[in-house]
């Protein structure tokens, strides 16, 4: 396995530059990754918005850091800063287009012609594998460094934290970050829910808007829809906060900061619309998006578990009750109900996702009043502008009865139907749990894992456990949309609104982490037949009994009588097995008994495991003829790094 070898060099570029030079060296691994963006984000709070990143000398040997790379930067253009890669290697531009990601390194190598062109001057030797600082942009042109970024604005910089692990500048420790973004969930998922996401489909949703007022006649330019488009990524996260901070409501800040961009189409930005237009028509947009990113996952899952299924539908096992020995079932007949589970959560998340609806536009109250004074009283034109723009958006039918918003009952369901996976997933990683604590399973387990700091043998079901612990904070998620849906008041209340800017995001990101868990598990599950058999040998005895209390009345013996003998020998038995550690000797009690003579002839047969499991084979096939095959046909299955469970 590779280790981290990373060392983060930075140091202050020319004095009337804005940007600090970053020198990244050596490997990047998982346990580098964390490293390099905590280094990031601590020179953001120290006030740096411009990076220079040299990436001449090192190597990124886990996709998490490209991908952590790729998340900072972005975000970083989104708040307004500058990011400029140089120096790239060949090396890491084959990791990047490995990963998809060449377009990344092309749009920001080439940010400005000076950044294409820096050209190394005396450049030191290359640094050791410990940590060697740099004190100066050394190997680079300053006249270029200095094109290469803007001007310094008149703002003082804190003063910059060196290693990843200084604390953040005025403080003890780095400001809180979300383990669901840092640790957990998927890439996917994360910038879904992020706000460069969420802002350009607000404007996405304006110019749709002025697209659709236009075809129907209201008094707007193609020159005005051009000038939106053009505008349109070009969202300055800064700014629209600095004039939240003024008028304390964020849409009305985006359209001010829009309208700055568009000064041509200011006019007609959100005509006729209010908030919940932008705000309620995106959220549903996401959170279909958000269900199409799970259900592959899910299949994925269900694939997973059917073929563990059907491999293993053969093998006897012990089944439990109350945790008590109870019958033979086998391997594959166990995992077909966490299949079942999963199922049903595939089915309710497609449901979901088929029948979720647009708000469209309904104006302030949902009556279109604003729209039919706009359309001069024409209600056929309100109505093909609710049509139109529900198709321009992708959604095949719009709610006909809203308030404001659209009812939070969609918001709750979605919700339970998140909870469903969460609970799929705890019951399933239970029992791996008690499996493995057992021996008879285990998770995967990586060669260089680690079980315990203390105990260094230990292998412990790490992955099933945070399963458990990531289920019960979705489960507990999905409380808030049913009280919000029972809150609401009339056509309009606000007090959805913050709790669904925490809830639905987090439920989301927790069901996208568990299942990346569940494939892992699923995918990687190990079983140890000889354990399992050697558990069965422990219990067959007592399995056993009522078949051989039925082949010694058939031999002509008083049934209660030949129950009366094996309770007591069982008793005896039991006695023997825990008050001395020793076999299970039930049978051998009973054979000395003329009454059971049967054993004689029939006792191997009786403590044949495969002669108590009943139709477990049969039912796994069936169940996977009937139900799953059908249910997963077509159904797209979740590949590539997003599946990557990060730590």
């Amino acid at each position: 396995m590779s280790q981290s070898t990373l060392d983060i060099a930075v140091s202050k570029l020319p004095e009337d530059s804005s940007a600090v030079l970053l020198v990244l060296r050596g490997k990047i691994d998982q346990s580098g990754t964390p490293l390099l963006q905590e280094a990031l984000q601590n020179l953001k709070r120290g006030g740096v918005r411009d990076f220079v990143i040299d990436m001449e000398e090192v190597d990124f040997v886990a996709s998490s850091g490209m991908a952590g790379l790729v998340t900072f930067t972005d975000e970083n253009e989104t708040a307004g800063g500058s990011v400029a890669l140089v120096k790239v290697s060949a090396r890491v531009q084959s990791q990047f287009d490995t990963l998809g990601l060449n377009d990344f390194l092309k749009r920001y190598k080439s940010r400005d012609e000076a950044t294409r062109s820096f050209r190394k001057l005396d450049r030191p030797p290359p640094a050791p594998p410990t940590p060697a600082p740099v004190n100066g942009p050394q190997g680079y042109d300053k006249a270029e460094v200095r094109r290469a970024v803007r001007p310094s604005t008149s703002r003082p910089l804190t003063p910059l934290p060196i290693s990843p692990r200084d604390p953040a500048p005025g403080g003890t420790a780095t400001d809180w970050v979300s383990p669901l973004t840092q640790r957990y969930a998927g890439r996917k998922m994360i910038e879904l829910f992020g706000d460069r996401r969420r802002f350009a489909t607000w404007r996405d949703l304006w110019i749709a808007l002025a697209e659709a007022e236009k075809e129907l006649g209201l008094p707007i330019t193609e020159t005005q829809i051009a000038e939106l488009k053009s505008a349109r990524d070009r969202v300055d996260a800064r700014r629209a906060s600095e004039i939240e901070r003024e008028t304390r409501h964020d849409v009305m800040a985006h359209i001010r900061h829009y309208g700055e961009q568009a000064p041509g189409a200011a006019g007609i930005i959100h005509l006729g619309a209010t908030s919940m237009f932008v705000v309620d028509n995106t959220d549903l947009i996401v959170m279909r998006e958000a269900l199409g990113l799970l259900i592959p996952k899910v299949a994925r899952a269900c694939r997973a578990l059917a073929d563990f299924a059907r491999k293993w539908k053969d093998t006897p096992c012990l089944g439990f009750t109350h945790f008590q020995p109870a019958q033979v079932t086998t391997v594959g007949r166990r995992a077909c109900l966490w299949l079942q589970d999963m199922l049903m959560d595939l089915k309710e998340l497609q449901a979901r996702r088929d029948s979720l609806r647009f708000l469209g536009v309904k104006g302030a109250i949902g009556t279109q009043a604003s729209f039919l004074a706009l359309f001069d009283g024409d209600k056929e034109k309100v109505e093909d502008l609710d049509r139109r723009l529900t198709r321009k958006m992708g959604f095949k039918s719009a709610f006909r009865v809203t308030g404001q918003t659209y009812t939070r009952k969609v918001d709750a369901q979605v919700m339970a139907a998140l909870s469903g996976i969460a609970q799929s997933a705890a019951k399933f990683s239970n029992d791996v749990r008690l499996a493995q604590s057992r021996g008879e399973l285990q998770e995967p387990f990586g060669m260089g894992q680690v079980g315990s700091s203390a105990m260094a043998y230990k292998q412990n079901p790490a992955k099933s456990e945070r399963i458990a612990g990531l289920a019960r904070f979705v489960i507990s998620l999905e409380a808030n949309m049913p009280l919000t849906a029972a809150a609401q008041w009339f056509e309009r209340t606000l007090d959805d609104s913050a709790n669904k800017r925490l809830s639905v995001p987090e439920a989301f990101l927790g069901a996208d982490a568990i299942l990346n868990l569940v494939v892992s598990v699923a995918e990687g599950l190990v079983v140890y037949p000889k354990v399992i058999d050697n558990y069965l040998r422990q219990e067959l005895p007592f399995l056993a009994t009522e078949d051989l209390l039925m082949a010694a009345v058939k031999a002509g013996g008083d049934r209660q009588k030949l129950h009366e003998k094996i309770r007591e020998a069982s008793v005896a038995a039991v006695a023997k097995v825990r008050e001395e550690g020793k076999p299970n000797d039930l049978f051998e009690r009973l054979a000395a008994d003329p009454a059971f003579a049967v054993l004689q002839e029939k006792g191997a047969e009786l403590l044949n495991a495969r002669r108590y499991v009943g139709r477990a084979p049969e039912q796994v096939e069936l169940f996977l003829l009937e139900e799953v095959e059908p249910a997963l046909g077509g159904v797209e299955l979740a590949t590539g790094d997003d599946l990557e469970v990060r730590v």
